[in-house]
């Protein structure tokens, strides 16, 4: 099990042998859309479209780098929350040597046997499903109180799953938005909630907080 700011070990699995060795062909496909994606956003720059962006992509708000996408990886965020990707969430001998006892679920629905999960229907860069925020940030408080660990998993790791541990660190350690995602940011680098996300955190929570502070030194 690794400390808290640590990656979990670097598994290596390849992404089309780790879905067809779960039996997920649609799954498979759905990791190399997801990472595909993520890729390109890494070449030409998570804010490069206005479309996808937004009023909020601005000048100063840096590029993704694809190097995220070279390995799977777990992050750390608290002993008891962790952030990862799909093809994190395939293989059970893996989630239970880091710990994983509960996952929420943000691509598809991965089952692992003695892992409870919830899955919950959310697209990248789209404004999320009434009530999601609140499913999904109760059952990691409810996991958390029943002594488990939670990996919150999307596509690549990057946007969804960094946007609902934000929401479960702000409700369950009562802690800003912003501080919560410098939090995670610390330890995740790469984490980037896309601005159509963070805009329905902002409004759920009723914090304000423009998307271009994200990536302003904190004073």
């Amino acid at each position: 099990m690794v400390r808290p700011g640590e990656r979990a070990r670097e598994t290596g699995y390849r992404v089309r042998v780790a879905a067809r060795d779960c039996g997920a062909a649609q799954g498979c496909d759905q990791v190399v859309w997801e990472e595909q994606k993520a890729e390109q956003a890494g070449r030409e720059g998570f804010l490069g479209d206005p479309a996808l962006a937004g009023p909020d992509a601005r000048v100063g708000v840096p590029p993704l780098p694809a190097r995220v996408l070279q390995s799977g990886e777990m992050y750390v965020i608290r002993p008891w929350l962790m952030v990862g990707k799909l093809r994190d969430t395939l293989h059970a001998d893996v989630l239970r040597e880091q710990g994983v006892g509960a996952m929420l679920q943000l691509c598809c629905a991965v089952p692992q046997s003695g892992i409870a999960s919830l899955f919950l229907d959310v697209e990248d860069g789209e404004t999320l499903p009434e009530g999601a925020l609140a499913r999904g940030v109760s059952f990691v408080r409810a996991q958390k109180a029943d002594g488990k660990n939670v990996l919150v998993a999307c596509g690549a790791g990057i946007s969804r799953s960094v946007s609902f541990a934000i929401a479960s660190l702000h409700e369950e350690e009562g802690v800003g938005l912003l501080d919560a995602y410098r939090q995670v940011r610390r330890v995740h680098p790469d984490a980037r909630p896309h601005p159509i996300l963070w805009r329905c955190l902002c409004a759920h929570y009723g914090d304000d907080v423009p998307f271009v502070d994200l990536f302003r030194k904190a004073a």
